[in-house]
């Protein structure tokens, strides 16, 4: 398990040293701060025949799991179109002797978690664009402390990942409670991780998953 801060000076060497032993690798996210780093690593991995995977550990959250079935069951909430997904709240890591010290913050360091989570649901995206900025009362955060990314997906979902860890504001989503919506012609899911409803249109109903081990799933619609 690989958990030391996403540099390549860092994580190169320990990369190379377990892929030459065999060992499969659990490496912590981001796996680097850019593409061309990550595939130096990618490389070494394959070159020595290792496993290597990134714990993009929201694909495993409990509430998020339990959208999964009635995303992918068109009679719940028909074919989704859009997503939101928004997490704000204010966060200071200028006393951190390393956090919040790279080119890149919080889109490398938060927003990469609601990546995952989307690719996961909606598949490979067609474009990315990107806007960020920098709240400059953080004066120990070289990078972005706002990232607003909107995304097209190749099956025709489109929607926009917020992270806002500049907020000042008294209605906070926090992680781990950023808001998640996902609209569909015949419905919406929305949730955090803590509780989810989904609103149907027909029939007309709101159906709230306890949690996922307790999931069960009508099998008459009708």
């Amino acid at each position: 398990d690989i958990t030391v801060p996403h540099t390549l000076e860092l994580r190169r060497p320990i990369v190379e040293f377990a892929a030459h032993h065999g060992k499969a690798m659990f490496v912590q996210k981001p796996l680097l701060g850019s593409l061309h780093e990550a595939r130096q690593l990618v490389e070494i991995a394959e070159r020595h025949g290792a496993p290597m995977m990134v714990n993009q550990n929201s694909l495993f959250v409990p509430a998020f799991m339990a959208m999964e079935p009635y995303l992918r069951d068109e009679r719940f909430i028909g074919k989704p179109y859009w997503f939101q997904i928004e997490n704000r709240n204010w966060f200071d890591p200028s006393g951190h002797p390393w956090y919040g010290k790279a080119e890149r913050w919080i889109t490398c360091d938060m927003a990469i978690h609601h990546f995952a989570l989307a690719r996961h649901w909606f598949g490979d995206w067609d474009s990315v664009y990107a806007a960020m900025a920098h709240d400059a009362s953080q004066k120990g955060v070289p990078g972005d402390t706002l990232s607003s990314v909107f995304i097209r997906f190749r099956s025709g979902v489109q929607g926009l990942i917020v992270n806002n860890w500049c907020y000042r504001g008294d209605r906070t989503r926090s992680h781990s409670c950023e808001e998640i919506v996902i609209q569909g012609d015949g419905g919406c899911i929305s949730g955090d991780s803590k509780e989810i409803c989904v609103t149907t249109v027909n029939p007309p109903s709101k159906i709230i998953p306890v949690s996922y081990t307790h999931l069960t799933l009508p099998t008459n619609r009708e």
